[in-house]
């Protein structure tokens, strides 16, 4: 079997742990949306599933990404209704767009990855995201795709109009 070229070798990331962790959704980076600071991507994606307010900001105050998901799934009960992959996808990429258009450096380092595949890959015996499993999709990498040609494009807001 022949050896990958560098820049097509897969990027694995699953904890925010490693060379690549600032990739994951639970890296601690402050990100500023519709007027409210969340501590991670996680925290704000976590609590976007909550029907209300309230549970909302149980969620989104959460000290972690980690700790904002497991508030997150203590109220699955009251989940909003349309919590589905159309919705998904509109709050990660909102998410993204925000971690990276509030932190150039990440942007960069992003850019930097190259053509590189990014996956999110659970260790073996965990689940990942079980509607994006569901859907046999592979979301993440995609969107990563898509976040880094907007940037190189010189028009990252581009990704915001994407469809995923």
């Amino acid at each position: 079997m022949g050896k990958i070229a560098p820049n097509k070798e897969k990027i694995a990331i699953w904890e925010p742990k490693g060379e690549y962790a600032w990739l994951t959704n639970v890296w601690p980076c402050r990100i500023d949306i519709e007027g409210r600071t969340y501590a991670s991507v996680e925290n704000y994606y976590q609590s976007q599933k909550a029907a209300d307010a309230k549970d909302r900001d149980y969620i989104s105050d959460a000290p972690s990404g980690e700790e904002a998901k497991k508030r997150a799934y203590e109220i699955r009960a009251r989940w909003r209704d349309d919590w589905g992959e159309p919705v998904m996808l509109e709050v990660m990429k909102k998410g993204m767009f925000a971690k990276f258009a509030q932190h150039p450096e990440l942007a960069e380092k992003l850019l930097a990855t190259g053509d590189r595949e990014i996956h999110e890959e659970p260790p073996a015996g965990v689940v990942g995201n079980p509607l994006w499993a569901e859907s046999g999709k592979d979301m993440l990498w995609h969107l990563f795709e898509e976040l880094r040609d907007a940037l190189r494009s010189g028009k990252p807001e581009l990704f915001l109009s994407t469809r995923g």
